[in-house]
């Protein structure tokens, strides 16, 4: 199968916070804690902004694991993700 760059999000880059693990609905979910983010846009695809969750309680930003497609280690980061 193959996958047309204009059917998926285009590249988004954030600061990977923390992996968490919250209850929606009747299963546990996986999310990616993240900061700093910004989109990459490209000239095929569409925005990722309807894949990122923002939890007002905690004012923090949430990108479910099941919906990222591929995560890179930026050569000069430090993270515990």
């Amino acid at each position: 199968m193959f996958v047309l760059d204009e059917e998926g999000p285009f590249p988004f880059e954030a600061d990977c916070l923390d992996v968490v693990i919250l209850h929606d609905g009747e299963f546990p979910q996986a999310y990616i804690q993240i900061g700093n983010g910004k989109e990459l846009p490209n000239r095929d695809g569409y925005s990722p902004a309807n894949f990122i969750e923002h939890r007002e309680e905690s004012k923090i930003y949430l990108a479910p694991v099941a919906e990222v497609h591929n995560v890179t280690l930026a050569s000069d980061a430090t993270t515990k993700c």
